[in-house]
């Protein structure tokens, strides 16, 4: 019985690993993606200072306004996985019964 007890709980530490493993990709594309819209905006600026383009043209605002909203829904996809990943761990702590103790001697 508790063989099978420490079959489950690798398991359950096991998965935890992997979504924590999530939670960092996680956070890093959704840092990369507002680095990534401050570098556009930014440039766009610093484009329009040098007279590279013009400042009220329609298409530098257009396709800034699109990179904008394609990196907010990456960034914001991110943010959604990042915040079920952390539910799936509290779940899964809380049905394997796995301490912080258990997770650090996991780790090592």
């Amino acid at each position: 019985m508790s063989r099978e007890l420490s079959k489950r709980k690798a398991r359950c530490l096991d998965e935890i690993a992997e979504l924590r493993a999530r939670r960092r990709r996680d956070v890093i594309k959704c840092a990369a993606a507002l680095a990534i819209i401050v570098v556009v905006v930014a440039g766009k600026q610093l484009l329009a200072s040098q007279g590279v383009i013009d400042p009220n043209g329609i298409v530098a605002g257009a396709l800034t306004m699109l990179i904008a909203f394609g990196l907010a829904i990456v960034g914001g996809t991110a943010s959604i996985e990042f915040t079920k990943s952390g539910a799936k761990i509290r779940e899964l702590r809380q049905s394997c019964g796995i301490s912080k103790e258990d997770l650090k001697q996991y780790r090592v």
